[in-house]
């Protein structure tokens, strides 16, 4: 049997490790038409030893996992000892045994067991056994590319007294280009009888034109509004350097240095306000198939000037119970301190989202 090489690669561009209103109501309209399935232009296909094959768009290969986009079955898990053998015609990243380096072949069926892998100068037939990772290149986007989710978390106890928590959180992500937007936001309500222990919403936009394909240059906003806190309003704007260390199918990971101005207004009207550098850190990664995501986002910044420190964080994971709906955890820290007055707010969140 002859195999014939592609007749050429795709464009990529290779990132590789080495006033009061309803918060509720503003948040849930973004999740209104925006999860359509998504086709791939060029089929994978992927050969089982008993014979079946199917086609779609192959994503990653971890953990023993082949992870494959299909058009009629959505987002598959794979077990790879079941498959005899597979096709790419895109470029996939390889790592091969415990090697660090990866390298960009092609993809071509061969005997059960084995795969044809090509590069620009040579071939040669290989066994299955010895991937031990697999991720296709990250795209250079000519379109639009949108992603993100939104979870919610309620938590009702009665006994003596009747608690109830709700917290909701959205994050989106469009991509066109060179230009990155993220979205961000959240709601946080606390009662306990007729008592309002926890009152509060944030809102986050930063815009981020890549350089190249790691450095980028951030502007950001960000609104916090609190009813119950003496801190009562916060705004933030912010702009400086940035680098994506890698982002692929598997995991991401990217480091931002911001420098801005930051004002604090308390419930009886008096600011403080001041300039302040700081860092944001945003990681997220997939294991197990994509069925489990780990992520690590938040930013700790200080006033260049006096005590005033701030620290925002937020961290959990997310388990796929389909291809569009999640079981999430999630524990956040909000702390202040340096100012009028100190703030230390700790969230715990579980619950169900939605991922698109």
């Amino acid at each position: 049997m002859n195999f014939q090489p592609s007749s050429g690669y795709d464009s990529y561009t290779i990132m590789t490790p080495l006033t009061r209103f309803s918060p509720l109501t503003l948040l849930m309209t973004w999740l209104i038409g925006i999860t359509l399935p998504t086709v791939s232009a060029r089929a994978d296909t992927v050969y089982f030893k008993n014979g079946d094959r199917i086609s779609g768009d192959i994503k990653s290969l971890d953990r023993g996992k082949l992870v494959l986009q299909s058009t009629y079955g959505g987002l598959l898990s794979l077990d790879w000892s079941a498959i005899s053998t597979l096709q790419s015609d895109n470029p996939v990243l390889v790592r091969r045994g415990t090697q660090g380096a990866e390298y960009l072949y092609t993809l071509r069926p061969a005997k059960p067991g084995y795969v044809l892998i090509m590069d620009d100068s040579a071939h040669d037939i290989v066994p299955l056994g010895t991937f031990s990772q697999l991720v296709k290149p990250t795209p250079r986007i000519t379109g639009l590319a949108w992603s993100g989710n939104a979870d919610i978390g309620v938590d009702l106890q009665k006994s003596s007294t009747r608690l109830q928590n709700t917290v909701l959180d959205f994050n989106g992500r469009l991509v066109y280009g060179m230009w990155r937007h993220d979205i961000t936001g959240s709601y946080h309500r606390e009662t306990e009888d007729a008592a309002v222990n926890t009152d509060n919403y944030s809102a986050r936009y930063s815009l981020d034109r890549f350089i190249n394909q790691g450095f980028f240059w951030q502007e950001r906003i960000i609104y916090k509004r609190d009813w119950v806190e003496d801190l009562s309003r916060q705004f933030a704007l912010g702009t400086g350097p940035g680098y994506q260390f890698w982002a692929d199918e598997l995991s991401s990971f990217s480091l931002t240095a911001l420098f801005g101005r930051i004002n604090y207004l308390y419930s009886d009207d008096e600011q403080d306000h001041f300039t302040a550098a700081g860092i944001r850190w945003d990681y997220d990664r997939f294991i197990f198939g994509k069925q489990l995501e780990f992520y690590a986002r938040g930013e700790f910044s200080r006033g260049l000037s006096g005590d005033i420190a701030s620290l925002d964080a937020d961290t959990g994971i997310r388990y796929k119970l389909t291809d569009r709906t999640t079981l999430h955890f999630s524990y956040g820290r909000e702390q202040v301190g340096g100012a009028r007055e100190s703030l230390n707010e700790q969230t715990l969140s579980t619950g169900l989202g939605v991922i698109w």
